[in-house]
Formats: structure tokens, C-alpha cells, sequence
């Protein structure tokens, strides 16, 4: 279960630019469209205070924010602005703020096994956000001298132990109802506590919260992925944890109630597989947006085209997946190779006499070209099978799809427009298959848009209306020209 935001789901592109102009953001950010809470609330959480400058109504933001737990917007100017297309405009001095508004005692768990200087980078902003303990597995002199030197920082000595017996003996020690374990290599990011603690809420109730990560490169400066955390029911923890494989990050605990096996924390070979197991009896929850960062390409987990055509796996949502099967012969099999064991795949037929792939895993229902209305309820994780890199955002809104009268590999592409992902692209088609005029035309409407042609994008969407009989995805994308034009209008 994830905390409801009201802003719509980004496509990894646009979370990776904004990524990329928070790095060099000063603290004090003007937002200068109409941004439905989705850019205000990574900006806060990242440490930057969001300065309303649309003329756009900002109640949809302040919502976001309150449900979230980070600081409202604010008035005032700054030299940095942050623009329609999520590109930073002017600037400053990079410069971070803390912005994590605890309600509740909090220890930070974590331990330290590396270099002086690993060690200081991994505590980098810990000091002051709740009672960090920390276990030092490196009996290295200078590690023990950085320890002692910091204020409000607990350390305990346990030379060569495994991660997991270190957090088994700062389990023990923690003196508070909620424990953040902290993995070693991750760093917290300004707002990350807070909204963590408010995925979990305020009950005694036993339960466990995690964000997605921000994967950075060797050097710690620069965005190049994202680890997102699957949004599924509270109940199906375990397969949140299945799906991220070693990636969960910073992992929040409410431990009143919660039974902790801490001997069998010591004996597990994986912190990972303990949480993992802990979830398949403790509710799960989700915080929707960045909490943490991380420096390891290894982790990241993005589909990369190889010679071999073989593709990485994406962590995504269990739940529903929608495979619209409009490639060659051997498309639809590797598509579906990329589905996580836990959820259930929807193949759709879009190729006339297609070979029939292998169904023998369970979880998979085979419809055809008429079927979509028969899928379970969203939201629904989209793939082509003619374009197996292409892995846009899970789609909550599932009547944009279903509400659109045409072949349904070209609606997938008219939502994708007009929802701002990235469009894909058919690498394995059958014959010359081309997108339905309707599509190209919602596609063309969102690069007018993103062009800054907002007189181009405001015929095109129109039209787009008249061609689909008011669907709603044209209304969606109206309302985006109308306060891309109030912005202009306003400078």
C-alpha cells in the first residue's frame, strides 16, 4: 500500500531529469508551471524549498505535501527556476537544507566496514534526525576516531561481523518504538524520515515503510537510475521484497507488536532475506517518491538492448501486467520473460494468426484484441512485446486506455503521449505496423508542448478532442497547454 499524492506517475526519463537539476539546485527553487505536487515533492524531499511562481492553482501541491509530511510552499524568489520540461534555469550555489520534521523518536541503524572516508560519507547528514547507532566492523583506528567525534552518535565495536549480525546487536540496542535500518552504501536523503514515518503512520501497529532510490555514479554526482519500490497491497510485502531482490534501501520499522527473530537475523547470510521474511508476516508500506541515494551502478536496474537480446529485469509492481503482444514470433516470449514471478500477465493479441506462446507459468491469461475490459482492476504495469526496453510507469488511470476506440497497440501509444512518457518504439513489428493517425497526433500535441509551441499544442490537442470524442486523456493534456500558457503569460 502507498500514500496517496493525487499527482500522476512520471516516466523513468522524467524522474532522471529531475534528478539531474536537483543536483545542482541551490535551496530555494522557483517552480514556475503547473506542477501537480509530483516536482514540489521531490524538490522538499531532496532538501530544496519549493517557491510557487505559476499562476496555476497551488492547492493540488500543498496537498501533496501535507499528506506527505514535508514543508508547504513557500513565497519569495530565487535565481534558480525550475521549468515545464524539469530543466533548472539560473542557479546558484548547490545547497541542500534539512527539511526531516520527525514526530516521533527514531533510532538510525547502520553500520560502517569500509575506508575513513566511506565511512564519513555514509554518515553524511545522519547527525541530529534521531538517535543514530552505529556498529564498527572495521577495528581501523581512524574509523574508531570519526565515531567518537561525532555528536549524538552511539558506535559499537563488532570487528569482521556480517552486516546482519550488525543489525541483529543494533536491533538490541535500540532503545525506540521505530528503528530505521539503514544499509550500508545508502545515504538518507534531507526529507527521506519523515516521509518514510509518514507511510507508516502514526498507530502502534506493527509495520514496515520504503521509498525508492536514487542510483548515483561512481563519484556520487550524477543520476543514472532509479530503484523503484513495487506499489502493492500492505499484505504482499514478501513480494515487494522479491521484486527489489537486494535493493530496498532504507527500511523503517514500527516495532510495537512485532515479533523481531534476531538469532535468525545473526544466522542469515542476507539482511535483505531476513527483511524479506519479516514482511511476509508484517504489513508493508510504500512511500511513493525518493527517500534515499546510493552510489552503485550495480544497482542499477534498468532493460538494456544486448547482442544476445536477452534483458535485464525491471523491478516493477507485482500486480496486473498488461502485455500487448503486437511483435514478431519470438517477441511475446521474451516480453513476458521479464514479468516478475508474483504477478499476473494479461496477454493481449494484437497480430493475426500469431505463433501461441508458452503459458505453462501460472498467473498468465491469454485474451484477445476485444479482452481489455476483462482485466483486473489497475493499475496495470503496460508492455509491448514489439519494444521490450520500453517500461513506462504503472498506469493508474486504466480508462484512459480502455475509453479509447482504437487498435490497442495505438492507444497504448496515445496514453503514453499524452501521459509525458517516453514513447516507444517498435524494434521487433511485424511487417510495416503503423500507429493509428489518432496516436501520432497525440504524440505530435505533446512535442508541441515540450517544444514550447503552446498556440501548435493547443490546435493539436482540439483536434486530438474531435478525433476521440472528448476522451479524457485530450482533457488531460488540454489542461497542461492551458497552464503551460497561464506560465508564459505570466513572465
Amino acid at each position: 500500500m502507498t500514500v496517496a499524492t493525487g499527482y500522476r506517475p512520471r516516466s523513468y526519463e522524467q524522474h532522471l531529469r529531475l534528478a539531474n537539476a536537483m543536483i545542482r539546485a541551490p535551496a530555494r527553487v522557483m517552480v514556475d508551471h503547473a506542477d501537480d505536487g509530483w516536482a514540489c515533492a521531490h524538490l522538499a524531499v531532496c532538501g530544496r524549498q519549493p517557491l510557487w511562481a505559476s499562476t496555476a492553482d497551488p492547492r493540488p501541491v500543498e496537498r501533496a505535501l501535507l499528506r506527505l509530511g514535508l514543508p508547504g510552499l513557500a513565497g519569495g524568489s530565487s535565481p534558480a527556476r525550475l521549468g515545464y520540461d524539469l530543466r533548472l534555469r539560473g542557479g546558484g550555489r548547490p545547497q541542500r537544507v534539512q527539511t526531516d520534521t520527525a514526530y516521533s523518536p527514531v533510532d538510525i541503524l547502520t553500520t560502517v566496514s569500509g575506508t575513513w572516508s566511506e565511512a564519513r560519507e555514509h554518515l553524511r547528514g545522519l547527525v541530529g534526525r534521531g538517535d543514530v547507532l552505529v556498529v564498527d566492523r572495521t577495528d581501523d583506528p581512524q574509523v574508531r576516531n570519526l565515531l567518537d567525534r561525532m555528536p549524538g552518535v552511539v558506535s559499537v565495536e563488532l570487528p569482521d561481523a556480517s552486516e546482519s549480525e550488525a543489525i541483529a546487536r543494533a536491533l538490541e540496542l535500540a532503545r525506540n518504538d521505530c528503528s530505521l535500518i539503514l544499509p550500508e552504501g545508502s545515504q538518507l536523503l534531507p526529507g527521506g524520515l519523515t516521509v518514510l514515518e509518514r507511510a507508516l503512520g502514526r498507530s502502534d501497529t506493527p509495520g514496515m515503510a520504503l521509498g525508492d532510490q536514487l542510483v548515483l555514479d561512481d563519484d556520487g554526482e550524477l543520476p543514472i537510475g532509479l530503484v523503484t519500490a513495487p506499489r502493492l497491497p500492505a499484505a504482499r510485502g514478501r513480494d515487494v521484497f522479491a521484486v527489489l531482490r537486494e535493493d530496498c534501501g532504507p527500511v523503517l520499522l514500527q516495532r510495537t507488536g512485532l515479533d523481531l527473530d534476531l538469532d535468525a537475523l545473526r544466522n542469515e547470510q542476507s539482511l535483505h532475506a531476513w527483511l524479506a521474511d519479516l514482511a511476509a508476516r508484517t504489513p508493508v508500506l510504500v512511500a511513493p517518491l525518493w527517500t534515499s541515494a546510493r552510489t552503485s551502478p550495480t544497482h542499477l536496474r534498468r532493460p538494456l538492448e544486448r547482442p544476445t537480446g536477452h534483458l535485464a529485469l525491471v523491478p516493477e509492481a507485482c500486480g496486473t501486467w498488461v502485455v500487448v503482444d503486437d511483435g514478431d514470433d519470438g517477441a511475446l516470449g521474451d516480453a513476458l520473460s521479464l514479468v516478475p514471478p508474483c504477478a499476473r500477465a494479461a496477454v493481449l493479441r494484437a497480430v493475426p494468426d500469431a505463433v501461441e506462446p508458452d503459458l505453462s507459468r501460472q498467473g498468465i491469461w491469454l485474451g484477445g484484441y476485444g479482452d481489455l475490459l476483462q482485466v483486473d482492476e489497475g493499475p496495470w504495469t503496460l508492455r509491448l512485446s514489439s519494444d521490450p526496453t520500453w517500461t513506462p510507469p504503472p498506469l493508474a488511470e486504466t480508462a484512459l486506455l480502455t475509453e479509447l476506440d482504437l487498435d490497442l497497440p495505438s492507444a497504448v501509444y496515445a496514453v503514453a503521449a499524452v501521459l509525458g512518457w517516453e514513447l516507444p518504439v517498435r524494434r521487433r513489428a511485424v511487417g510495416r505496423a503503423r500507429w493509428h493517425s489518432t496516436a501520432l497526433l497525440a504524440a505530435d500535441a505533446r512535442a508541441a508542448l515540450e517544444q514550447g509551441d503552446r498556440t501548435l499544442a493547443r490546435t493539436l490537442t482540439r483536434a486530438l478532442a474531435a478525433a476521440t470524442e472528448d476522451w479524457a486523456g485530450a482533457e488531460l493534456l488540454a489542461a497542461e497547454v492551458e497552464g503551460a500558457a497561464m506560465m508564459g503569460s505570466a513572465r
